[in-house]
């Protein structure tokens, strides 16, 4: 049994959200008083330990909270853009992440998007946010691009079993006997399954089963 103990870095965290966000480096400098070749080293993974003011900056600028920003939890919806919030609150928040262990989250044999197989990858931690370490947690492999860049193909996507999707949330469904991970969408009073890339959108019938709600996503070396 293999089970996961490096998940994604702070460093490929950071490029791939800034990315999401539409920010180029020089942008993001800018934007946050920086020097480029600052956010160029933290991208590179140069900078070990950095320093909790700077990447608060980073983390209001890009629209994410300090705790994801630097663990990966903490990802309601996939949603990148996301109101700041005053630092007291993200330190507080960051402190309780990071006193808690993270749960470890079972892989599922059946990748979404297409196809199927099974994972070398068995088990996945993650750390919830407070109030639902209680809820049931599953991990799946992506294999298809629709989603790219929010979510790559080859992430491990966290499905929150127990919360209810709403309308912008990231969920993993069944279409008939296919696996998916859209985000879920109201038009005109129905549900649609929508991809980032500008797929068809699926509209969610009696065939269609809504999973769970992504709450993170993980890349496995």
């Amino acid at each position: 049994m293999r089970v996961l103990a490096v998940v994604e870095s702070f460093a490929d965290r950071l490029r791939r959200v800034r990315l999401v966000a539409g920010f180029k480096q020089e942008t993001l400098a800018t934007a946050t008083g920086l020097s480029k070749s600052y956010i160029s080293r933290l991208e590179g993974g140069y900078i070990v330990n950095p320093s909790g003011p700077r990447i608060q900056r980073i983390a209001a600028t890009l629209g994410v909270s300090l705790s994801y920003l630097l663990t990966g939890a903490d990802m309601p919806g996939m949603s990148v853009m996301r109101e700041a919030r005053p630092a007291y609150e993200i330190a507080r928040e960051l402190e309780a992440v990071l006193r808690e262990a993270p749960i470890m989250v079972e892989v599922l044999a059946q990748p979404v998007s297409a196809g199927a197989g099974a994972p070398e990858v068995e088990s996945i931690p993650f750390w919830p946010k407070p109030g639902e370490r209680n809820h049931h947690f599953k991990a799946v492999e992506v294999v298809g691009e629709c989603m790219e860049p929010r979510i790559m193909r080859g992430h491990f996507v966290i499905v929150d079993l127990t919360a209810e999707p709403h309308h912008g949330d990231v969920v993993v469904a069944q279409n008939h006997d296919e696996y998916l991970v859209k985000v879920l969408e109201t038009h005109n009073g129905d549900l649609y399954l929508v991809a980032v890339q500008g797929r068809e959108p699926v509209k969610v019938t009696e065939h269609t089963r809504l999973i769970g709600v992504v709450k993170g996503a993980h890349y496995v070396p």
